[in-house]
């Protein structure tokens, strides 16, 4: 299995997050709608956006992660990703 790359999200990448999180909507209504309603970097939440990339670039998931706050990751693959790094 290929190493994914784990980056800090910014307002910059929201195009490309809301796009990719629209492949699957059911699974991800929770994640789009955090993310609509209080955009990436919101200095009102204590929540950081992070995205899983692989070697080419390609966003393969998404995480939202904070304090008191559980977080959501978008793919399984980077949902171990996520756990291993923040655990």
């Amino acid at each position: 299995m290929a190493v994914l790359d784990l980056q800090l999200l910014s307002n910059a990448d929201a195009s490309e997050v809301q796009a990719f999180l629209a492949f699957r909507p059911i699974h991800t209504v929770f994640l789009s709608s955090m993310i609509r309603d209080n955009s990436i970097e919101s200095p009102l939440t204590a929540v950081h956006s992070y995205g899983c990339r692989d070697s080419l670039g390609t966003l393969q998931g998404v995480a939202l992660i904070g304090h008191g706050y559980p977080g959501r990751s978008a793919l399984r693959r980077s949902a171990q990703t996520f756990r291993q790094t923040y655990s």
